[in-house]
Formats: C-alpha cells, structure tokens, sequence
C-alpha cells in the first residue's frame, strides 16, 4: 500500500503545549531543505501530503484511503491526514509521545553519560561539579538540555561550569527561564569524537525491527547535516549501540509505543585518553532525517536534499 507523509518538524513544539491549542510555525529556508532531505522516506509510489492536497487540504480521489504516515504521530499530524482522506498509521498515545519528548522518561534508562542528572532549581546545580571526562573545556564543562529541545534549539553549553564566576551574559536567565519550565537535563560536556545513531521501528503486531548503526554530521550549534552508514566503526561500539537499540525498543513497546523510532549516541575522549561510547544520548519518538539510511533505504542522505546511492532491495 502507498503511503502520505505529513511533516511537521516542530512536533516537539506542539508537544511541549499540548494539550493547549497549536498553529504550526510558517516553515523558513532551513525547513525547506530539511524536507528535501526528509523525501529520503519516502518509497517508490508514496508521496508528501503537502505535494498532493488541493486548496481545500483535500486528497484527489486515486489517494483518498492511503495509508498516512506522520514524521511524529502528534494530535494535529494525524487529524491533518484525516481530514485530507488518509488512514493515519496507528501511532503512540499524545502522553507517551510528549513525556519522550519532555527528556524526562529516557532518564528512566539512566543517564546519558556518568554524572548526568536532571536539575529543576538552581540548588540543583551544586551537584554539578567537576567531572572526570576530557572535555574541550578541560573537566568543569556542563551541556544543559531542556524538554521539548530538537535540533541544537533549547540547548546551551557552559564551557566553565555553573560557578557565578564562569557564567557568561545571558546564562543566569537561560537557566531561570529552565527552571521555570520545570527543568534541564545536565551531562558533562564531553569531547565528542565521532556523532552516531540508530533507528528501529515498532510495528502493530510487536514486532520490533532495528536498523543499522549510522554515522551523523551536525553544524557545532547541533544542527544535522547529514548521515551516511556507520561502516568503520569498532565493532565493540556497534554491537553495545545495537542491544541499546534493541533494549530502547522493547521498552517502549511496553509503554504501549507504536512507530519509528531513533537514538543519538557518540564517541568520546574517555578520562584515560581512549574512546569510549555513549550509546544513547537522545530518544526519539518519531522518524528522523538519518532513518531512511539507518534502515537501509538509502546510503546517504544530505541537507542539501541529495541522495547517495539507493541501497540494494
């Protein structure tokens, strides 16, 4: 069956409202190329909503009854495909969906690297002293993440730690603006080596499948540029970030999770100079720009929208 896709690249947006009335952001420049890259999805016969909809936001008739499928199964997403005459795939409950997407639940699998936590007050952050990883900054340096962040945005480093004499213009009210918010999740800023993911997919009769581990390029704000297969890396690495692939998977799908689904993991400068992995530094609960690779649709995908070449069936 050919299949719709709807895609909203600001779902976490929608999600961090939710359930308060939501009006997708007029899409830039940048969202336009990231949904060039995004039709690496995409298989031969299936299509965007959005190249299909009349004015009306109304599927032609040869479409009415396809299958839609959303970059993540958020409440608008699916009422979208609806209304337009797609069958939305059977997706996640909203409350799972947002409590993923919040970075509270992933904690439940225990922090990303060692001494990573999560801090609601400012009193929070004396637990956040030096560390023992390398990092660019020597070892005092912190990378605080809020919930519903995506794409470097909600994101911000303190390269000297949380001491009043390191903080920089700005800092103070980043982290009030957090706390307010309900928190952010600290882990020690690290020297990354080499940026990874993997992508897995739950399907409606439980059966879980997972991809291939995938080699990821971003901008140094965190932005992604592209993704290609993971082809050099230790075999160590590669077999301890698939079980983490696996084990995120059948956990989710015990939360009643339903879809695509990825991880963000890396390498980094280890306290004795080697590498050492983190196999899972973010949960996604939706598709991601490096999935068509990670389930070998394709063998690369970049921001510019061009395509490596298209993986053997």
């Amino acid at each position: 069956m050919r299949r719709v896709y709807h895609l909203d690249f600001a779902c976490e947006r929608e999600l961090e409202r939710w359930p308060r009335p939501y009006a997708p952001p007029k899409p830039g420049a940048l969202a336009v190329a990231v949904a060039r890259a995004a039709r690496a999805l995409l298989g031969p016969g299936d299509a965007l909503l959005d190249d299909l909809v009349d004015g009306h936001g109304q599927l032609p008739p040869p479409w009415r009854g396809a299958r839609g499928e959303s970059w993540c199964a958020t409440p608008s997403s699916r009422k979208k495909l609806l209304d337009a005459g797609a069958e939305p795939t059977p997706g996640a409950p909203v409350e799972l969906l947002r409590a993923l997407a919040s970075r509270r639940l992933p904690l439940e699998r225990g922090p990303a690297l060692p001494g990573g936590f999560w801090a609601e007050s400012a009193a929070d952050l004396e637990r956040a002293g030096a560390h023992p990883l390398p990092g660019p900054t020597g070892q005092a340096g912190w990378i605080a993440k809020r919930g519903f962040s995506s794409g470097g945005r909600g994101v911000r480093r303190f390269r000297g730690g949380f001491a009043d004499a390191a903080l920089v213009r700005g800092d103070r009210e980043w982290l009030a603006a957090s706390f307010a918010a309900g928190g952010v999740e600290l882990e020690p800023l690290a020297e990354v080596l080499l940026e990874l993911a993997q992508h897995g997919h739950v399907h409606g009769d439980g059966r879980l499948e997972v991809g291939r581990p995938t080699e990821q390029f971003v901008d140094p704000r965190g932005h992604w540029l592209g993704s290609r297969p993971a082809h050099n890396l230790d075999p160590e690495f590669a077999d301890r970030l698939a079980a983490e692939t696996e084990q995120v998977g059948a956990w989710l799908r015990a939360k009643g999770y339903l879809g695509p689904y990825g991880l963000d993991a890396f390498v980094y400068r280890a306290p004795t100079g080697g590498r050492e992995l983190c196999a899972r530094s973010e949960v996604h609960g939706r598709y991601s720009l490096g999935w068509a690779v990670g389930m070998g649709r394709v063998d690369e995908v970049r921001l510019d929208g061009t395509l490596g070449r298209v993986a053997a069936e």
